[in-house]
């Protein structure tokens, strides 16, 4: 009496049992022959070849049962094995653009962390150059005549030199 072969086996005609697909491969029910055996979809991260499922490199993702990685966005990095978009980060100083297409600078007077999703500006009376990488890169603005502590105005009537520093630095006009 034949009976029909189970998943992930294989029966050739004339033979009396089922064999077992190769280690990593499945078959449907039913199957005839070793060359309907197939590897197994490979898992996000990873991707088919000939021989099988591979990790993704780094800098690169796939979803379940890719037959290649992505290469992560312009500018962005992620590690081996990643599985979206998301798992690809900018570098401290960038963000990565809404749209996920790659990395903006930040600008003057903001900064971002590597993984940052937008930049954030410096504490009011702070600045910093395009690019910085963290809170830390901000600092007080070089203040102008006539103002002092983190450039706050003088008292009226009362001016100081650029680059003073607190109140006392005010002083008022002779006469």
């Amino acid at each position: 009496m034949c009976l029909p072969c189970g998943a992930n086996t294989y029966s050739e005609a004339g033979a009396d049992t089922c064999t077992d697909c190769p280690d990593g491969m499945e078959s449907p029910l039913y199957s005839r022959s070793e060359s309907d055996c197939s590897f197994a979809s490979c898992t996000a991260g990873n991707y088919m070849t000939s021989s099988g499922c591979v990790e993704c490199e780094p800098n690169t993702y796939s979803g379940d049962g890719a037959d290649s990685c992505t290469v992560c966005p312009s500018g962005s990095t992620s590690s081996a094995g990643s599985t979206t978009v998301n798992d690809c980060s900018c570098p401290a100083g960038r963000y990565m653009k809404p749209d996920k297409s790659g990395c903006w600078h930040c600008g003057a007077n903001t900064y971002s962390e590597a993984g940052a999703d937008t930049c954030t500006d410096c504490p009011d009376g702070m600045e910093s150059p395009a690019n910085s990488r963290s809170e830390s890169d901000c600092s007080f603005a070089t203040c102008t005549a006539g103002r002092a502590d983190s450039c706050t105005v003088c008292p009226s009537g009362s001016t100081s030199s650029a680059g003073s520093t607190t109140v006392n630095d005010c002083s008022c006009p002779a006469g």
